[in-house]
């Protein structure tokens, strides 16, 4: 996945969270039926956390409603939990992360996402 790729990603699934807890919201004050609370969190925890924290306070919602609220704010340990088994897992296995190399797509031949260190 291209920089880009991951970035319009984390814009979009932001957007959506944020879009989300708002159209919640608007049920709540409605008295219609309501996202799920499993929907909201898997979508926070899909990368979306920020812009449901930004929801949740820019509309008041769901700010007290426990064990939402903690479940919530539990999802960025979940994510740096996994980088850390991720950045272990890669320095024990003596594996690097490297980078395509300047070559168009019709000369790649098998992705190179981790090379043996010292080639």
């Amino acid at each position: 996945m291209e920089l880009t790729e991951f970035l319009t990603y984390i814009a979009a699934i932001n957007g959506f969270a944020f879009c989300l807890f708002g159209w919640d919201k608007s049920l709540a004050e409605r008295g219609a039926r309501r996202v799920r609370e499993d929907t909201l969190l898997l979508v926070a925890l899909l990368g979306g956390w920020p812009g449901a924290k930004i929801a949740q306070r820019r509309f008041r919602h769901k700010t007290v409603k426990q064990p939402f609220g903690s479940l919530l704010n539990r999802i960025p340990l979940v994510w740096l939990g996994f980088l850390f088994i991720l950045a272990a897992a890669v320095t024990l296995s003596g594996l690097e992360i490297t980078q395509y190399e300047h070559t168009s797509p019709n000369e790649r031949t098998t992705p190179r996402f981790f090379t043996s260190v010292g080639n």
